[in-house]
């Protein structure tokens, strides 16, 4: 199938980073009320749908596979990257400037060792809240030769698809993003269900089914909404999201909606690694801020998490490309 079939993972791509900013944005809904529910449901699990992405294009270049270019190419644009960009908040930690943090004890991890606190900290991605996902697709990379063996047939991977919607279900995402073992273990699922998608994409992504898919995301988002029952369900349903999302981009020809898409794809990595240096500044401000929007509605709390969004992305993608034109490698050093 030719490249330009699946521009529409691109655009998803775009998709998934806006409403993964949104997510860690969203820090001005005070009302607990439906509406307040069914947009804090919509915002998880969108590296849910990040991961699909890499498991599927792992399954489409598969042909193309070799183990010392795959962990080169990793190396210098994943791993790199994250080393470069934790400096900062790792400093913060060290230097004392900051001494709270939601999971670990900061005042007793200060008595250990330099190298013991680096270790702990790039191994988990605790200095930076949303770098604890690149540990955990560490471990994913790292199983990149099974994966391969997987992947090479058919049957046994629609086998493991079934089994791996059954450890979804009976697994969970660690509390604080602890344990980036346990967050391999949940999430390692995810991405064989990305390389299911794409060997049996001929069938499922098929006009046929969108509103099937559809459906089906709507149950399980309803579910959570009304019942709150196991957080696994949230991921289920961006699966189902993620397969509609895939037929309806497919067959779209709109340049005005996917030439946007496609540019925060082409950027994506940079947001992720550094929008948390952002949404902690934001977090700093945010009582200035609530006094502001106290008493608003939970459209205009969301308007505001959506315009941070906005601004965060723009001024990243802005940077990402200043530093393009003085040639400077930013995907070694940003990952975009």
């Amino acid at each position: 199938m030719p490249n330009k079939k699946i521009n529409y993972i691109h655009c998803i791509r775009g998709i998934a980073i806006f409403f993964i900013v949104t997510t860690h944005c969203n820090l001005f809904t005070t009302d607990d009320g439906i509406l307040a529910r069914i947009w804090s449901e919509f915002l998880r699990e969108w590296t849910a749908i990040f991961l699909l992405i890499s498991g599927f294009l792992f399954q489409y270049l598969l042909p193309r596979y070799e183990v010392k270019k795959f962990y080169a190419s990793k190396l210098k644009n994943v791993i790199l990257p994250y080393l470069i960009i934790s400096i900062p908040a790792i400093s913060i930690y060290i230097f004392g400037l900051k001494k709270e943090h939601n999971w670990l004890d900061i005042n007793e991890l200060m008595q250990h060792s330099i190298i013991y606190i680096l270790m702990l900290f790039y191994a988990t991605g605790a200095h930076l809240g949303p770098l604890w996902f690149i540990p955990m697709l560490s471990l994913i990379f790292l199983s990149s030769i099974p994966l391969k063996m997987l992947g090479e047939n058919r049957r046994n991977l629609l086998y493991a698809a079934v089994f791996s919607v059954v450890v979804i279900l009976f697994t969970s995402r660690p509390v604080g993003d602890s344990n980036s073992f346990l967050a391999y273990i949940h999430f390692l699922p995810v991405y064989v269900l990305g390389m299911f998608i794409c060997e049996y994409r001929d069938t499922l992504i098929e006009n046929k089914n969108k509103w099937y898919f559809l459906f089906a995301f709507l149950v399980l988002f309803g579910i959570r909404v009304f019942f709150d029952v196991t957080p696994s369900l949230s991921v289920l349903s961006k699966i189902f999201l993620f397969l509609f999302l895939c037929i309806t981009l497919s067959s779209i020809n709109m340049p005005y909606v996917t030439t946007p898409l496609s540019w925060l794809a082409t950027s994506s990595f940079a947001i992720y690694f550094l929008h948390g240096y952002f949404v902690g500044f934001l977090r700093k401000k945010i009582e200035l801020i609530n006094s502001y929007s106290l008493g608003s509605s939970v459209i205009i709390e969301v308007l505001i998490s959506a315009i941070f969004s906005i601004l965060i992305i723009s001024i990243i993608s802005f940077c990402v490309y200043a530093l393009k034109k003085t040639r400077v490698n930013t995907r070694l050093i940003l990952g975009s």
